[in-house]
């Protein structure tokens, strides 16, 4: 008896480990790229897991990248490597590994990247980064499953000076269990021309073989490829920072909405029903949390009020 209750303990953790892997073979991201100042590099890159390898020990996957523009197709392959909750990004120059996310991070726990992120030198501002969870949420999928959202503060410093202090450049991102940062796969640098950079504004969606297609968008069409595609918005709360009025838009294809304040200690404040504007101008100025629930939407922003 004991020995079969060890053979299914080992199958149970084998399953779990199996489920939680990272970018398995045949995951596709679909990014968006919006090239303000030259629109004829705009258009959608993906990021493919392609093949296993193994580097100082751990599991790592190899990534291909690939964005077709007017003029060529930009391309390349980048390593991410597992252990436990956390991914690093192998940088080949360095020999090194570089955390880039936890997804076991609890509230208030951070960790700290960079983002030299491949032997190219990126020829825009160099930045470490200081990734701290704010709130968790669920994102609920159309099979009714969900997938953990940690809602990050993102504080920077030049990586040249390394006893500078981090600061706060209105910096807040996304990331979601088994997908990554909303805002694009890897930390964003100065646009060296493969890893994610400063003008790749959202991953539209993913998909693997046990998840299958996860939309991160309303559009009927994860893959686009012109800027009008790129502009449209989904949801969105604005102003931020606000001296009282806090505005949602894109709620009109949801129903039974309910909008849920927290405070920063993560305590209610309120509650609303079916409304796409708030007031908060009589609350004390300092960070706020918005939690917006519907039968098929769960997202949580935060709102900075200033008066």
């Amino acid at each position: 008896m004991k020995s079969l209750f060890t053979i299914l303990l080992l199958l149970v953790v084998q399953i779990f480990a199996i489920s939680q892997e990272f970018a398995p073979i045949g995951a596709v991201w679909h990014v968006e790229v919006a090239e303000p100042f030259a629109p004829e590099w705009s258009g959608t890159l993906t990021n493919e897991s392609i093949r296993d390898t193994t580097l100082k020990g751990l599991d790592c996957k190899v990534i291909f990248k690939s964005q077709p523009t007017i003029f060529n197709e930009i391309f390349g392959e980048y390593i991410l490597c597992q252990q436990g909750d956390s991914i690093s990004h192998y940088i080949e120059t360095l020999d090194s590994m570089n955390l880039v996310m936890d997804f076991g991070a609890q509230i208030g726990e951070s960790w700290e990247s960079f983002d030299r992120a491949n032997e190219f030198q990126s020829f825009g501002t160099q930045n470490n980064y200081k990734y701290t969870v704010d709130s968790i949420s669920y994102l609920i999928l159309d099979n009714d499953d969900s997938l953990k959202v940690q809602h990050l503060t993102v504080l920077q410093k030049n990586w040249s000076q390394p006893e500078s202090e981090y600061f706060w450049n209105w910096q807040t991102d996304q990331l979601i269990e088994r997908i990554g940062f909303r805002s694009a796969l890897l930390p964003r640098n100065g646009g060296d021309g493969l890893t994610d950079d400063q003008f790749e504004t959202d991953v539209r969606c993913y998909q693997d073989n046990n998840f299958g297609l996860v939309k991160l968008t309303e559009e009927s069409n994860c893959i686009t490829s012109s800027t009008e595609d790129l502009s449209n918005v989904q949801l969105k709360i604005y102003p931020s920072p606000t001296n009282g009025m806090v505005r949602i838009a894109g709620l009109d294809e949801y129903e039974n909405v309910k909008l849920t304040l927290f405070d920063y200690s993560g305590n209610q404040i309120e509650e609303f029903l079916n409304i796409n504007e708030l007031n908060i101008g009589h609350l004390e100025n300092g960070i706020y949390f918005l939690n917006i629930s519907s039968p098929k939407l769960m997202v949580t922003e935060k709102i900075l009020l200033i008066k």
